[in-house]
């Protein structure tokens, strides 16, 4: 069964022995400029999703040849493979798009509504990635937007399931985890360069949003 993840939506996988399958992660951004021709496309695609579609099914083999298309220009050493990369991207998000139901013909009430939705979210995660390490308050975030903090949550609760605090706290999470697997920092200068003025705060911080601290997730990682 097919699914869709958002970047920073906190999620995990458990495959019992029997599946096969294959597991695309890729930068968001990257998908967003592929499609800037296709803004609907990219609403689309930019939401948790579930797909069920057999693979018996002539479009769910059409899935199963797509993905198939991108693993095997993902393999190849092949000139250009960057742009063959690209193209059979494209192809799996045309594919997927077409799959995933329209909007309209859903009985959404407001589809002009979820529009700005996401147009907010995809404000928000770059509000984020350019200063998560000054910890913006949910407050200042708004504002720069021109919405309210409510109407703010909002948006994210029903696009992400979380608040938009859960937005910035996932990237904090993540950079630190960066940070702990591939550096020798130290866990306060991790914490320091994160925005966080007291080691302590930074371990109870990562410790809530992981279940370990961040010595014994470093140490998981090692291990």
């Amino acid at each position: 069964m097919p699914a869709l993840v958002p970047a920073l939506v906190p999620h995990g996988f458990v495959f019992a022995p029997d599946i096969e399958g294959t597991v695309i992660t890729l930068l968001e951004q990257h998908l967003l400029r592929l499609l800037q021709r296709a803004p609907a496309l990219a609403d689309r695609l930019v939401q948790t999703r579930w797909l069920a579609w057999p693979a018996a099914d002539p479009q769910g083999q059409a899935l199963h040849d797509a993905v198939a298309r991108l693993r095997e220009a993902f393999a190849q050493a092949a000139p250009w493979r960057d742009l063959a990369l690209d193209a059979a991207l494209l192809h799996l998000a045309v594919m997927l798009g077409r799959l995933l139901p329209d909007p309209a013909m859903t009985g959404d009430p407001a589809p002009a509504g979820n529009s700005r939705a996401l147009a907010h979210v995809r404000r928000l995660r770059e509000l984020v990635e350019s200063g998560f390490r000054q910890q913006p308050s949910l407050a200042t975030m708004a504002r720069t937007m021109g919405i309210t903090p409510t109407q703010l949550n909002r948006v994210c609760h029903q696009v992400l399931g979380h608040s938009a605090l859960g937005v910035l706290h996932g990237r904090l999470v993540l950079e630190a985890q960066r940070d702990l697997a591939y550096t020798t920092q130290s866990i306060k200068q991790i914490g320091l360069g994160l925005g966080f003025a007291d080691a302590g705060y930074f371990t109870r911080f990562f410790q809530r949003l992981t279940g370990h601290t961040p010595t014994a997730w470093r140490a998981l990682v090692l291990r």
